[in-house]
């Protein structure tokens, strides 16, 4: 019996060390099996740190955890996090692990993660990582055997998410969704068929923004349930549960089923309490100060239900009623009050049809102060041909908002605005021009608004505002503002405001006329350009930890047109001066057409256009006319003139350019350098380049000390740009006598390649004109080139390498040099390489818009088709009714006569 004891004893010693050392000897192999499998079954880049295996950890449950886990996207999502987390952790049962007909999880828990969903305006989304099996050319053929009931199981007892972020961009819809500090935890048994789980859901801030509108501001989530899940079915049924939006308590029951793609419900809600001071807790932080003491009264009345089907363009028949009948608030220690406020609200579809859905609110009543505003909306077969009726009456006296909700110390808020205005008619009037069938009349006006806060740089006044309405448009007849220091006057009209409101494909169209004596750009925006400089020297030695700028997309349906006229305009460290000119914004694309302006000392006249038809590369093109502008202020306004031309950092004086550029953007809005192309011409007006130390080198190899400073006078330089580079054509300098032929081409990446080709008189070398002459004609010799009788010396110097400090070499010959046509040849190379290039590009684009064309046509026949169809629709249900009606009064005469 003892040796049978001493050999369990030992035994169970080494199944002890075999539970300590077996998952550290493996670990690290399977740390690096799963990064590698994970990397190369998603297109992402997936790492993790800690990874600890352990049966000692819980024993005798077994442990498993990962920490440091991140997914982050690629090409157009680079450096998006996809996915993070602190901690991933399992808590296996091990005696369920042996027994292998059900594995019991006993907890499950997701610590600190943050996901980031992202969708791109053509659809692409940076969730979608999974590589497709491209070896999986047909389906597997299912045995048999895969059709019989599994006695495997998994036994999910406990899942659990702490501190969770969320946040999901969509640019399709357009809505952005910001979760912060959400925590769940989930309980039940997944072992049985039908089960109970117990649900308990928090979050600390919910953020909803669709189509640049918050729904939902900072608001808190409560959420706990007991839902009894039937996992045969995939049914759902919800009972004995408390969902809080901030403080508003909601009751719901009902179930939901999803067996198949089909997702069926009957579920219905309702507001547990009937307080009136409910409803005001959803109003967001930002808008209403701290509802703590604020008297109500008043009742409160919502519900809603979703029952039927829904599967892709299907959906149920749905409905939500909000109901509020003398409601009041007033805040304690004011002594003015909102009250009398009287709501009914309902959006219901009684079949699921999104086209018979109804928005009504007839009564939306409110006295602000013993001043009444009310309010009225009504939308009907919002999909076909939506009809509309609308209305806005009242007077905001805004003195009296500081007696009715206390504002923030130093805010200010006065002025009037006063609203009647009046609209009914369906939107298909308007698109037939039957405008005498659309009702749109009334105005706004907002007079003498003044608004100051401390959280703002400046104050805003609206000295006045004056928007009417009519069927056709609305006139926007004056308007006044100050901002800060800026000032802004406007006039103009809208076109087609109300089927740009109602429906997603129509276009927003306008006039405007804009004038201005000081706009500063810097204050509006609150830009420091000091400030801006020292962190950008600062950012030079570290990370920023903001996000990079992404690309502003121009709106698609908007044919905006915006005449300017603005004595002044700051921005950053430019100061700008007689601004005219038309901006266009149409087809995605904002152009700018005979735009001038007074600049860096002297004037610019510019057009052309900034385009986001591919939202992806967005792309620029722009024809510009510069006169007389000072190279040193270019210098230090303009930091990417030192990319195209790194010598000009050391030059002063003035120039003239007529330059065309077009490329691309990056997702950052920053130029993508090798998609630049171009071409122009630069004319000098007494440029003197002084301490550029190459040229320095140059004047000490060649014995010449003219060459710095050198004086660039009445110079006609044209360029081209192309692949990354700027090529100069070859002009010519007078340094006195001397004549020097310049050509070749500077990079991008601060890289030159230049000739200078001198031809210097013997005479310019002045009083060392021997000595000087000496050393040439020495290096000229031991070249095997005879200068001996030449007045002329000619000489050829080449500039390669970094445009700081790059590589000269010399070339001496008995006639003028041929190195500049060389030069001049290879330009001429890479530009005809690069007009090929350009020109096949043209041709695809022309193609492109001509089957663009070919599909805008089919379009507009289609839809004059589709319009003659419902005219002819429309003619012969009114000859219907005429019919039925003349049939009716036939009848009457008739009855009449015998009667």
């Amino acid at each position: 019996m003892k040796k049978l004891l001493k050999v369990l004893g030992g035994f169970v010693v080494l199944i002890f060390i075999a539970l300590l050392v077996l998952p550290m000897i493996f670990k690290d192999d399977i740390v690096k099996l799963v990064k590698t499998e994970t990397n190369k079954a998603v297109t992402a880049k997936v790492d993790f740190g800690e990874f600890d295996l352990s049966l000692l950890h819980s024993f005798p449950n077994f442990y498993f955890s990962i920490k440091d886990v991140s997914v982050t996207g690629i090409d157009e999502f680079e450096g998006i996090e996809l996915a993070k987390f602190k901690q991933l952790s399992l808590t296996v049962d091990v005696m369920s692990v042996i027994n292998g007909e059900s594995i019991q999880v006993n907890k499950t828990l997701l610590d600190e993660p943050s996901i980031h969903a992202k969708v791109l305006a053509d659809g692409k989304a940076n969730y979608m990582i999974v590589v497709e099996d491209s070896s999986a050319t047909e389906e597997p053929k299912v045995e048999e055997e895969s059709a019989e009931e599994s006695n495997f199981k998994l036994a999910l007892k406990q899942v659990e998410i702490k501190k969770a972020k969320i946040v999901y961009d969509d640019a399709t819809l357009p809505v952005h969704m910001n979760i912060a500090d959400l925590n769940l935890d989930l309980s039940g048994d997944m072992t049985e068929n039908i089960t109970n789980l117990t649900t308990k859901v928090s979050i600390a801030q919910l953020n909803i923004d669709y189509d640049g509108i918050t729904y939902m501001n900072n608001v808190k989530v409560l959420l706990d349930a007991i839902v009894q899940m039937n996992l045969e079915e995939m049914k759902f049924t919800f009972d004995e549960n408390v969902l809080l939006i901030n403080e508003l308590p909601l009751g719901f029951d009902g179930w939901l089923a999803m067996p198949n793609d089909p997702i069926d419900m009957d579920l219905t809600f309702e507001a547990k309490e009937t307080d009136f001071k409910e409803i005001l807790s959803l109003i967001p932080a930002a808008f209403a100060s701290d509802l703590e003491g604020v008297k109500t009264a008043g009742t409160l009345a919502l519900n809603g239900y979703a029952k039927g089907t829904y599967l892709d363009s299907i959906y149920p028949a749905f409905g939500l009623n909000m109901q509020v009948e003398n409601g009041m608030f007033q805040y304690p220690d004011l002594p003015k009050s909102v009250t009398d406020i009287q709501i009914k609200a309902n959006v219901e579809s009684k079949d699921g049809d999104l086209n018979n859905t109804i928005v009504d609110v007839p009564i939306f009543h409110l006295q602000m102060a013993d001043n009444p505003f009310d309010l009225n909306f009504y939308l009907a077969t919002p999909i076909s041909d939506p009809f509309i009726k609308a209305g806005m009456k009242g007077k905001l006296i805004l003195d009296n908002l500081k007696d009715i909700i206390p504002l923030d110390k130093g805010d200010e808020l006065t002025g009037t605005f006063t609203a009647d205005v009046s609209l009914e008619g369906n939107l298909s009037t308007l698109e037939q021009e039957r405008f005498e069938e659309f009702k749109a009349e009334g105005s706004i006006l907002a007079d003498g608004i003044h608004y100051a806060s401390d959280s703002l740089d400046y104050p805003v006044d609206v000295i006045k505002a004056n928007l009417s309405f009519t069927p056709r448009y609305a006139e926007l007849s004056e308007m006044n503002m100050k901002l800060g220091k800026s000032d802004l006057a406007a006039q103009g009209r809208l076109e087609n405001f109300v089927g740009y409101a109602l429906k997603d494909n129509q276009t927003l169209r306008g006039k405007l006329t804009v004038q201005s004596t000081l706009l500063d750009i810097n204050e509006l925006a609150g830009i420091d350009p000091e400030a801006e400089e020292s962190e950008t020297e600062e950012a030079a030695d570290s990370t920023s930890s903001e996000a990079p700028m992404e690309t502003v997309l121009v709106p698609k349906y908007i044919d905006f047109t915006t005449t300017a006229n603005i004595k002044k305009l700051i921005y950053d460290n430019i100061e700008i001066a007689d601004i005219t000119g038309e901006i266009a914004v149409k087809d995605e694309k904002i152009s700018m057409q005979n735009t001038n302006m007074k600049l860096i000392g002297g004037e610019l006249a510019m057009n052309g256009y900034y385009e986001t038809t591919d939202s992806l590369k967005p792309t620029y093109n722009f024809d510009m006319d510069i006169d007389d502008f000072d190279l040193e202020q270019t210098m230090e306004t303009f930091n990417t003139v030192e990319q195209l031309a790194p010598i000009a950092k050391n030059g002063k004086g003035s120039y003239s350019t007529m330059l065309t550029v077009k490329g691309d953007l990056d997702q950052q809005m920053e130029p993508v350098m090798n998609s630049i192309n171009g071409k122009g011409s630069l004319r000098t007006q007494n440029i003197r380049l002084e301490g550029y130390k190459p040229l320095q080198k140059v004047a000490k190899l060649i014995k010449y000390d003219q060459l710095d400073p050198m004086e660039l006078n009445d110079v006609n330089i044209t360029f081209s740009i192309a692949d990354g580079k700027v090529y100069v054509d070859p002009f010519t300098n007078k340094i006195g006598e001397t004549k020097v032929t310049i050509a070749g081409s500077n990079s991008f990446d601060q890289t030159i390649d230049y000739v200078f080709s001198f031809a210097i008189p013997r005479k310019e070398f002045g009083s060392s004109a021997n000595k000087a002459v000496d050393g040439l004609l020495a290096q000229a010799s031991s070249k095997g080139v005879n200068l001996d009788l030449a007045e002329v010396i000619n000489i050829d110097v080449g500039l390669k390498g970094p445009a700081s400090d790059p590589k000269i070499t010399t070339d001496f010959s008995k006639t003028k040099s041929n190195a500049t046509n060389a030069i001049k040849d290879k330009v001429k190379d890479e530009l005809d390489k690069k007009k090929k290039e350009l020109e096949e590009q043209a041709k695809k684009e022309i193609e492109k818009q001509k089957q663009e064309l070919e599909k805008k046509k089919k379009e507009a026949e289609q839809k004059a088709k589709d319009e003659l169809e419902k005219q002819k629709k429309r003619a012969e249900e009114e000859a219907e009714k005429a019919k039925k009606k003349a049939a009716e009064e036939a009848k009457k005469k008739l009855k009449g006569l015998f009667d």
